[in-house]
């Protein structure tokens, strides 16, 4: 009849609404969470928990849906407890970012500290649904030795707030270039002193980074260390070149391969008597040279608000002995941006030759 055929309309037309929001349903998207994580840092040698060591957490995004570019979201500080736990969490808009992306730092004052490290967080999900544990959920410290000092200027009075970097690198039997050092900072205190911690037995090159005075190069080990391990490489250097010609059973490549042994227990037992402290006393800085100029374009107009980028060729020979061994760019360098007249004027710098590079930011 006509009523039954406009009741089997209208539910028709109720099957087509009902299956218009099942797919509607299948396009929306699962709401995120805010996520807790957790993690335990401990001794990396007895592997028993560290407390009070400070874990920083960076939530950043490596595209911002703005500009492209990459993006701060927040800095946490968190603090271990007895047990060398930490925990740090994330907030659903957080977790919503496809392009979230974290960085971890990790230190106390015994210890050497294990520089920002970081992974994206998508592909943190990925490997957790295949059992895989985040690289925070375990963080493991190496002890060390004290390297310490004290910063002051040409008068003798204490710099406070000084920027100090360092790249420091456990010492190892035989060829070590596969294995990776470590970065560290930190800042002088109220009367001008610095410390922080290396690796023993271990070497490394310090930077020193005044406001208004030069930036100056330091290697931790000793004059007697740096002259044994450049024998070191010289003595490996001509063992290989023995072996490429006649062959390792070779009389003449033996005797090379044991004056290279002879050198290496050497060097091990002048780092040895290097001890596991490295005071450097007192550091004077020096006033260094302000470079000043200006940047034209090819028709010698000015060019602003383009970086002036300079970086010194080598930071002295000790220090450039360990930094080319482990494929370390030097850290003596610059960088300014142009003003509106295109002219720029540089920080203080030591003497030496430097490249000049023209970029849209400053590498500083």
């Amino acid at each position: 009849s006509e009523s039954d055929e406009s009741v089997i309309a209208d539910h028709s037309q109720v099957e087509d609404k009902v299956d218009d929001e099942k797919a509607e349903t299948k396009e929306v998207e699962p709401k995120s969470k805010p996520t807790v994580h957790f993690g335990v840092v401990v001794d990396a040698k007895t592997s028993l928990p560290i407390a009070g060591a400070k874990v920083h957490v960076k939530r950043e995004l490596s595209r911002d849906p703005k500009t492209g570019k990459w993006i701060l979201l927040e800095q946490t500080e968190h603090v271990t407890n007895l047990l060398g736990v930490y925990s740090f969490s994330l907030s659903a808009e957080q977790v919503a970012q496809s392009s979230l992306y974290l960085e971890v730092k990790t230190e106390h004052p015994d210890y050497q500290t294990k520089g920002w490290g970081g992974y994206s967080y998508s592909m943190i999900k990925k490997n957790m649904k295949k059992g895989d544990l985040p690289w925070f959920t375990k963080i493991n410290l190496q002890s060390g030795g004290e390297v310490s000092g004290t910063i002051v200027d040409a008068e003798g009075n204490p710099l406070p707030n000084v920027r100090i970097a360092a790249f420091t690198k456990e010492s190892r039997k035989g060829d070590d270039r596969g294995f990776r050092g470590n970065f560290s900072k930190t800042r002088t205190d109220e009367k001008g002193h610095f410390r922080f911690i290396a690796p023993v037995p271990g070497d490394g090159v310090m930077w020193i980074y005044p406001k208004d005075h030069a930036p100056q190069a330091h290697r931790l080990a000793s004059m007697e260390t740096v002259e044994t391990e450049k024998r070191k490489w010289d003595a490996m250097s001509a063992a290989r070149t023995v072996e490429g010609k006649v062959g390792s059973g070779h009389p003449d490549s033996k005797v090379a391969m044991e004056k290279l042994k002879r050198i290496e227990q050497q060097l091990e037992e002048v780092s040895k008597e290097s001890g596991n402290h490295r005071d450097f006393g007192t550091i004077k800085m020096q006033p260094g040279t302000r470079l000043s100029g200006k940047v034209l374009d090819a028709g010698g107009n000015p060019v602003s608000g383009v970086g002036v980028n300079l970086r010194r060729d080598g930071d002295g020979v000790a220090a450039d002995l360990f930094l080319n061994h482990n494929g370390v760019a030097n850290g003596i360098s610059g960088g300014t941006m142009t003003g509106t007249d295109g002219t720029f004027q540089m920080k203080p710098l030591p003497p030496g030759s430097y490249r000049v590079q023209i970029e849209e930011t400053v590498n500083d």
